[in-house]
């Protein structure tokens, strides 16, 4: 655990300068059993070194990073995961890890992850030429988004937080007071 110590106690100094500093703390704390600073550690090192195009570096703390998170946490990852992967043109890995995190988020029934998701989709199919593709998942991205913006007013018209009851585009609503429906606005 007092492997990066030493590192953690020197001033952080701008990335830019030394970009090695997050990837040296993020070895050194991946030789301990202290996984909350590995999760701090490789997050950061995977954000520095994607920044800096260093993509098999990223590459490499994205997925260490993975192995370390919860089912809820993984998808944001897997996104960043899939960006990597299609700047250096392994598109299949792309869109496989796209799936992962489709997947992912629709067994959490967040429709924004999902949102996410399926856009991410949607850049792979176009870096693949892959135009039909590309129109469906951005389709799907749309309507997601679209469904997350009116979970999102129903739970703050609810003074809830999080995700409100489904509602399906489209319907007519139904007002609260008379059980009339009226027109989609």
């Amino acid at each position: 655990e007092q492997a990066g110590a030493p590192l953690q106690a020197m001033p952080e100094k701008d990335e830019q300068q030394d970009a090695g500093y997050h990837l040296k703390l993020a070895y050194h704390y991946g030789r301990t059993h202290n996984k909350t600073k590995q999760r701090a550690y490789y997050r950061k090192a995977a954000e520095v070194a994607q920044a800096q195009y260093a993509n098999e570096v990223a590459i490499e703390y994205w997925g260490r990073l993975l192995q370390l998170l919860s089912t809820g946490e993984r998808v944001a990852v897997l996104l960043k995961l899939a960006e990597v992967y299609g700047h250096t043109g392994q598109e299949a890995k792309a869109e496989e890890t796209c799936k992962q995190a489709i997947e992912i988020a629709g067994t959490l029934h967040d429709t924004t992850l999902l949102a996410r998701s399926h856009a991410a989709l949607a850049s792979v199919s176009t870096q693949q030429s892959e135009f039909s593709s590309t129109v469906r998942a951005a389709d799907t991205a749309r309507r997601r988004y679209a469904e997350a913006v009116v979970q999102e007013g129903l739970a703050a018209g609810s003074g809830r937080r999080g995700p409100a009851t489904r509602v399906q585009l489209g319907s007519k609503p139904r007002d609260a007071t008379s059980g009339t429906h009226h027109p989609t606005r």
